[in-house]
């Protein structure tokens, strides 16, 4: 990989985004271990950037830290699913309430888009595309609700999920199902009717919990 020459803070923020990107898309299994001379050899950086980017990586609890400069990929228990969740159901809930209250036609005409766009991409593939469209749903929103705290916490819970999210994709049925889920979330958003959006969006993370649960082997020792 090429050197980075941009500035010590963008080392750190890119050095951050390849490694979320090849934990999020498991290159880096749960249980490797990352050691920092090996990433700045590899990333063509020094150590710096490298521990700022373990230190962004471990808030967002993607990795654990080990004694002298290593850190480990983490790996996601039962009890870690169902906390996320947990809280995955109520933000998301509270970010489509506030959304409902201000979102505009062409906001509206904007999530029927991109909800089209994840019609085609699961004919077209690949799964890892569609996830992202879903997300990017849901971002969009969060992002109509206009609170960036609550848009950053959801954030990082969508990071830890994301793998989850692949696996589940995967289920027959599965992401038509989230689909048609979206579609009535629309619905919703456009009459503005706060109580049906919640209503939806509880019953559409809930459905989601239960497929992770239900098809997804997640052992003692994590997934």
């Amino acid at each position: 990989m090429k050197g980075f020459r941009d500035s010590a803070k963008k080392l750190s923020d890119r050095t951050y985004e390849v490694l979320e990107a090849e934990i999020v898309s498991r290159n880096l299994k749960p249980g490797k271990m990352l050691k920092e001379e090996e990433i700045a050899r590899r990333l063509n950086v020094s150590t710096i950037p490298v521990r700022e980017a373990f230190n962004k990586l471990e808030k967002e609890g993607l990795i654990y830290r080990k004694p002298h400069c290593s850190a480990v990929v983490k790996a996601l228990k039962e009890q870690d699913v169902h906390e996320l969740y947990e809280i995955r159901e109520a933000l998301e809930c509270l970010a489509i309430q506030l959304a409902a209250k201000k979102i505009s036609k062409p906001q509206v005409q904007e999530l029927r888009k991109i909800n089209a766009k994840s019609e085609k991409l699961l004919i077209e593939g690949p799964v890892e595309d569609y996830v992202r469209t879903n997300r990017e749903f849901h971002d969009y929103i969060r992002s109509v609700a206009g609170n960036d705290r609550l848009e950053a916490i959801l954030r990082n819970i969508h990071n830890q999920l994301t793998i989850l999210m692949i696996t589940t994709a995967k289920i027959p049925g599965k992401s038509k199902s989230a689909i048609s889920q979206h579609n009535e979330m629309i619905k919703a958003l456009s009459s503005q009717n706060e109580d049906l959006a919640v209503k939806r969006m509880r019953s559409h993370i809930r459905e989601s919990l239960d497929d992770v649960l239900n098809n997804v082997l997640i052992h003692d020792d994590g997934i």
